[in-house]
């Protein structure tokens, strides 16, 4: 996760800021070393030098005893010489130790600047990576609402227009044809179909008939009279017809407005023609598969007769 990754960042941080602890500790034991081991070697020479100046008093006198009784005064004069001569070397060694340090000392200052430039250097990209990440996730985030605004504005515009083309559908309740007999109302939509919240004027909808209602005591009915029409006439196919082997469980009102107005387009046409049209209820078998086809096409007697074909091909009630 995010919350994860950006722990394990923290602790890796961490670790490496641990190091860089460690690392300076020992870089400054390191120096403290060498620091006690330069006083040490520096209290050494000077111990040698004492030594060596004792040793030197010494062989001096001697040499003055020497020469005071031997009388050697030239003896006397280049001995001095000599000792001049090993001050200055000494003096000389002196200071070409000192320029030593003096450069050992600037090159280790040198490194340690370096090693800072580096590490300012480091935390500098670090810290304009993280910038440019939180600019990123700036950008991702702002894109993110103004998609989901605009998704919204879709969906309000969409929820828009459904309503208008709702509002012009429910205005067509009616339509009236006159022919030779006066005028006749012919309704565009029966006035018993429901409506909900989600529903749509332009496409199909399935609503249940509630039983009891007198909708559904009118197709119990139908089915009641088709039942005791075939007990009473011949059965010449020998199965048992299917009123008798199953129940009404469940009624649901088909309400497709686009068939619906097709079928009063075509029944204000038999009015205009002044002639009469006769309406009656027809039962069609079918399977589940198909339900859905004849409730949003209606009837297509292409693709009828799968199931009795004793006719030929066609739709059968």
């Amino acid at each position: 996760t995010e919350h994860g990754q950006k722990r394990g960042r923290v602790d890796a941080e961490e670790e490496e800021e641990e190091a860089r602890e460690q690392k300076r500790q020992r870089a400054e034991q390191e120096e403290a070393e060498e620091r006690s081991r330069r006083e040490k070697q520096e209290r050494e020479r000077q111990e040698r030098e004492r030594q060596e100046r004792e040793e030197a008093i010494k062989k001096e006198k001697e040499r003055q005893e020497v020469l005071v009784k031997d009388g050697l005064r030239l003896r006397l004069k280049e001995a001095e010489r000599d000792k001049e001569r090993q001050r200055e070397s000494a003096a000389l060694e002196k200071k070409h130790r000192l320029e030593h340090e003096r450069l050992a000392k600037a090159q280790l200052d040198f490194e340690k600047q370096k090693q800072q430039w580096v590490e300012q250097q480091r935390l500098e990209k670090e810290s304009k990576a993280r910038e440019e990440k939180q600019t990123r996730k700036r950008q991702e985030k702002e894109a993110r609402e103004k998609k989901a605004k605009e998704a919204l504005e879709r969906k309000e515009s969409e929820r828009r227009e459904k309503e208008e083309k709702k509002a012009k559908a429910k205005k067509a309740a009616a339509i009236v044809v006159e022919n030779d007999h006066g005028k006749a109302h012919v309704e565009a939509r029966p006035k018993y179909w429901q409506e909900d919240a989600r529903s749509n004027w332009l496409n199909k909808q399935l609503f249940e008939v509630p039983k009891g209602s007198e909708e559904h005591k009118e197709v119990d009915a139908i089915f009641e009279q088709d039942a005791g029409v075939i007990r009473a006439r011949p059965n010449p196919w020998g199965f048992v017809p299917f009123v008798h082997c199953f129940d009404v469980l469940r009624l649901e009102r088909i309400q497709n407005p686009m068939l619906y107005a097709c079928y009063m387009a075509l029944k204000s046409s038999k009015i205009k023609a002044s002639q009469d049209p006769k309406e009656i209820y027809a039962v069609h078998g079918s399977t589940a598969d198909t339900l859905d086809n004849i409730a949003s096409g209606g009837f297509n007697r292409s693709y009828n007769g799968k199931n009795a074909t004793m006719y030929g091909k066609g739709a059968y009630f």
